[in-house]
C-alpha cells in the first residue's frame, strides 16, 4: 500500500506465536482492520521475529533466556516505525511473564528481568509523545497489571498507551478477553467473529496432522486427502472471519489515526484524552467500561 510524506502511518505486528502456527492470515486479517475504506491512512509493517527454542535431552532448554532478544526486537521495530513516519502503532501481539509461555522463557527468578525491560519500553514510548500505541489485550481471560501478572505490552502504565480489549455481539466483554488493571487506558471495542482480508489461495494442512502412522492409509486414502487440501485451497476467498483482542487493537488504532487526522496538533496523550471522552460509557460490575464503536468496513 503506498503512502506519502502526508500520510498518517499505522504499524502491524504478527503475534509471535502464530509464526509457527497454520493460521498465518493474522498479520493480513489485523493490517486491512486499520485502514479500511479511509485512504487517507498509509500503514507501514514491521515485523517482530520469532525465537528459535533450544532442547537438550527431549526437553526446553532454558539456559538461554529468550527474553532480552525478544524486548530488543520490540524496541527496535518501534523505532524504526517512528523513524519512518508513524504516529500510530499497532500491537497485536502479547508477551508474558509466565512459565508457561513458550516465547518469554521466563522461569519465576526472572521476573526482574521482566520488570526491567518492561521499564525501558514504558520509557520509549513516555520519549515519543507523539505517538500512539495500541496494544491487545490479550485472550486468557484474566486480569492483566504492572505488579502480578505482567504482560507487555499492556501493564505497562505508559501515558501515550491504549489497550484494547474485545467485545461480543451483544456489546459485553468478550469471555476470553482481558482485563487491563494498570494505570494505563483500557477501552473496548468489537472482536468476535470479525470478517477482514485473508491471503489468497493458502493452503491449510493442519487436518494431516490427525493422521498417525499406525492408521497404515493407503496412498489413495492419501490422494484423496490431498485432494481435498487442494480444492479447499483453491476455493479460499480474499475474508476471514476471526476473533481476538488482536482484531480489536486495529479498528481501535484506525479511530486513533482518524482523531489525529482531525486534530492534526495534539500530540498522542491529548487524543487518547479526546478517544476516552467520546466513549460510550458502560458499567460492567465494578469496571466502567469506555467503548469504542465499530464502523463495519464496506465489504461486510
Amino acid at each position: 500500500m503506498g503512502f506519502g510524506p502526508s500520510n498518517k502511518f499505522l504499524l502491524t505486528w504478527s503475534r509471535v506465536e502464530q509464526e509457527y502456527q497454520t493460521d498465518a492470515f493474522h498479520g493480513t486479517h489485523v493490517s486491512a482492520l486499520m485502514v479500511y475504506d479511509d485512504p487517507r491512512i498509509g500503514l507501514i509493517g514491521f515485523r517482530v521475529l520469532p525465537v528459535n527454542l533450544k532442547f537438550k535431552n527431549g526437553e526446553k532448554d532454558r539456559s538461554d533466556s529468550k527474553t532480552e532478544k525478544i524486548f530488543k526486537d520490540i524496541l527496535s521495530a518501534m523505532e524504526l516505525a517512528i523513524n519512518s513516519g508513524a504516529r500510530v502503532i499497532n500491537m497485536s501481539l502479547a508477551l508474558h511473564a509466565s512459565e508457561t509461555n513458550i516465547f518469554s522463557g521466563l522461569l519465576s527468578d526472572e521476573q526482574d528481568l521482566f520488570n526491567k525491560w518492561m521499564l525501558e519500553v514504558k520509557k520509549f514510548m513516555e520519549l515519543h509523545k507523539d505517538v500512539v500505541f495500541v496494544a491487545a489485550a490479550g485472550n486468557e481471560s484474566k486480569w492483566v497489571d504492572d505488579k502480578v501478572n505482567l504482560q507487555i505490552p499492556c501493564g505497562i502504565s505508559a501515558d501515550n498507551l491504549v489497550c484494547v480489549g474485545a467485545l461480543n455481539s451483544k456489546g459485553s466483554l468478550a469471555a476470553f478477553s482481558n482485563i487491563v488493571l494498570s494505570d494505563g487506558v483500557f477501552v473496548a471495542t468489537s472482536g468476535v467473529d470479525i470478517k477482514s482480508l485473508s491471503p489468497e489461495d493458502m493452503c491449510d494442512s493442519s487436518s494431516l496432522g490427525s493422521f498417525n502412522d499406525e492408521e497404515n492409509l493407503s496412498l489413495n486414502d492419501l490422494g484423496t486427502i490431498l485432494k481435498l487440501i487442494q480444492k479447499e485451497c483453491k476455493n479460499s476467498t480474499s475474508y476471514k472471519v476471526a476473533s481476538g483482542t488482536s482484531m480489536s487493537s486495529p479498528i481501535v488504532a484506525r479511530t486513533i489515526a482518524q482523531l489525529m487526522m482531525k486534530y492534526p496538533k495534539a500530540n498522542g496523550v491529548e487524543i487518547i484524552k479526546i478517544l476516552v471522552d467520546s466513549a460510550q460509557k458502560r458499567q460492567l460490575g465494578p469496571l466502567l467500561l469506555n467503548i469504542i464503536p465499530f464502523e463495519k468496513p464496506s465489504w461486510y
